[in-house]
């Protein structure tokens, strides 16, 4: 039998939605776009400020991964215990769900490798702008191509595999598909908000899928 506070691990997906944002936000800095000049990008990075800012946006992503696997551990609970003694989707929920949080942790090392070491390792400002323009592009990529393909695999996993042994509503399980085809395109960055909208009815769903309520039921 689990313990009280265990049943409010579902929320923890709400909780990966606010740190993630957070994080990122703090973690990215200026644009580093066309539009920003390398002056400008050099002028960031050298504030103390901006630095400790995108140190904690790092730290607050790496939570948010913390966060992130309680959930997916929860969510494999759940379709392994509807599986029976031999489950064949929830490792691969699981699996997937690791890679894409492996993503976010080295992708906020990515945002913040720059001023982490100039703040915290007495290491000189670059001479250049290119440094700091490529370093985020790689966290995006990490996060959105290498771990978001892992994670909507686990979502259409977990779709289904509720289809399959009758584990969620039917609504959740459509809404699980369409939003794991819209983070098919979530290199432009704005069908992320779609991540969102599944972890936040994903953690509601599973509060009432507590593990020992499938078998009940």
């Amino acid at each position: 039998m689990q313990a009280s506070w265990q049943k409010w691990i579902p929320l923890s997906g709400i909780l990966f939605v606010v740190l993630f944002i957070i994080g990122f936000v703090l973690a990215v800095g200026p644009e580093t776009g066309t539009d920003q000049s390398d002056q400008e990008i050099l002028d960031w990075y050298a504030k103390s400020s901006h630095q400790t800012l995108a140190f904690a946006g790092a730290y607050l992503l790496a939570l948010a991964g913390v966060a992130m696997l309680l959930f997916v551990n929860r969510l494999r609970a759940v379709v392994s215990e509807a599986e029976g003694a031999r489950p064949v989707f929830a490792p691969f929920i699981l699996g997937s769900g690791v890679v894409f949080v492996v993503s976010v942790a080295v992708a906020g090392a990515a945002f913040a490798a720059v001023a982490a070491g100039v703040k915290f390792g007495n290491e000189p400002l670059p001479a250049n702008a290119d440094l700091m323009r490529f370093l985020p592009q790689l966290g995006y990529v990490l996060i959105l191509i290498l771990g978001m393909f892992p994670l909507i695999f686990a979502m259409l996993t977990t779709a289904y595999a509720s289809m399959r042994h009758k584990i969620f509503a039917s609504w959740f399980n459509w809404l699980t598909i369409v939003c794991g085809i819209l983070l098919l395109f979530a290199a432009a960055f704005f069908p992320m908000i779609a991540l969102g909208v599944w972890l936040i009815a994903a953690s509601i769903v599973l509060m009432k899928h507590q593990p020992g309520t499938t078998a009940a039921a």
